[in-house]
């Protein structure tokens, strides 16, 4: 498949955003998003709404381990693969 038509698109546009000066992001910033496809901004969610959202998402895994398919109320809340199935406890001795 032949990108070289979306690359120079996407070059041009580069260009023309990155001409512009800088409002929330510094000039490397955009740089690196140009260059890597993504850009890390340290500290952006503070800390405690971070640990909040982490302990919202380890919550929501929990529970997910216990939905099947077959259960409609669970299953409109998680996006389940066809194969899914409830998680079985093992013990191994």
């Amino acid at each position: 498949m032949d990108m070289s038509n979306g690359l120079q698109i996407w070059n041009a546009q580069a260009k023309q955003i990155l001409s512009k000066t800088p409002i929330c992001l510094t000039q490397d910033q955009r740089l690196k998003y140009f260059k890597d496809g993504y850009v890390s901004i340290p500290n952006a969610i503070p800390q405690p709404v971070l640990k909040q959202l982490q302990d919202k998402m380890y919550e929501y895994i929990e529970l997910s381990k216990t939905v099947s398919r077959e259960d409609k109320k669970m299953s409109s809340v998680f996006d389940l693969e066809p194969n899914h199935t409830k998680v079985g406890i093992y013990i191994f001795i």
